[in-house]
């Protein structure tokens, strides 16, 4: 692994850690199930990219790079939606929002850096 890609790997554990603090706490009825399918997201999008980086046919690390690439944006529209339903405090919703872009910035560059059209 480079050291770029630790870099990023280490964001999306920073991610991913805060989501399953956040997503612990008690809420309303529905939002459990959000809260869920975030957790799993966000899991999700640090194990394909995982896999990526492990793998050495092309053509399948850049397919895991965009599911953690579209991993990514579904976590982040369920932060949205839980922060608009006043489930994360705006300061949570703040620094998850910032982390998450900057991820998604990484991303991008790494799937650039193998020829994926971003």
């Amino acid at each position: 692994m480079t050291e770029f890609q630790d870099v990023l790997r280490t964001r999306m554990h920073q991610f991913v850690a805060q989501i399953f603090r956040l997503s612990t706490t008690p809420s309303n009825v529905e939002i459990p199930e959000l809260k869920s399918t975030l957790r799993t997201s966000s899991l999700n999008m640090i194990l394909q990219y995982i896999d990526a980086v492990s793998l050495q046919r092309e053509s399948i690390k850049k397919e895991n790079l965009e599911k953690s690439f579209g991993l990514l944006k579904e976590a982040k529209y369920l932060l949205y939606l839980l922060f608009t339903q006043q489930e994360i405090p705006q300061h949570e919703y703040a620094n998850l929002h910032r982390l998450s872009e900057e991820i998604g910035k990484l991303l991008c560059a790494e799937m650039e850096s193998i020829g994926v059209p971003v």
